[in-house]
Parts: C-alpha cells; structure tokens; sequence
C-alpha cells in the first residue's frame, strides 16, 4: 500500500491499497514506467493544507517511510 500520512500520524489519503505492482521503479517517465502520483488530495476530495507529510509504503512486511513537502 501507499498512503499519505500528516506530520502528526494521521492518514490523510490511500493511493494504493491490497493492489500488486509488477517489481521495478515507479516514476513519471518517457520509458513507459507507472507513476503513483498524488494530487494534493485528502480522502474526502478536499485540497490538503500546504506542508510537510509521510509517505508510507507498505511492501510485503517492509514498511518505508518518506518525507514529502506539498506546497500550493
């Protein structure tokens, strides 16, 4: 799974969930690579407030966690 977390724990929007990903690189690309984007969204369809986030990947039972910066 991926998910948007806010800086104080709480879930702010699910990109993906209980879907498997073919193994490899996800980013925007001419090589025809599959990109996970978010849009800024929260789980309800309203913009998120400007600021820093987590990004939580959940793989297997490998769990990453990486920092994101949304700025409007």
């Amino acid at each position: 799974s991926i998910a948007i977390h806010a800086a104080d724990g709480h879930l702010v929007n699910t990109l993906v969930q209980d879907q498997s990903l073919a193994a490899g690189r996800y980013f925007g690309g001419p090589s025809g690579t599959t990109a996970v984007t978010w849009d800024g969204l929260n789980s309800d369809g309203l913009p998120a407030a400007s600021g820093f986030y987590l990004v939580r990947i959940s793989v297997g039972n490998r769990v990453f966690i990486r920092k994101l910066l949304l700025v409007w």
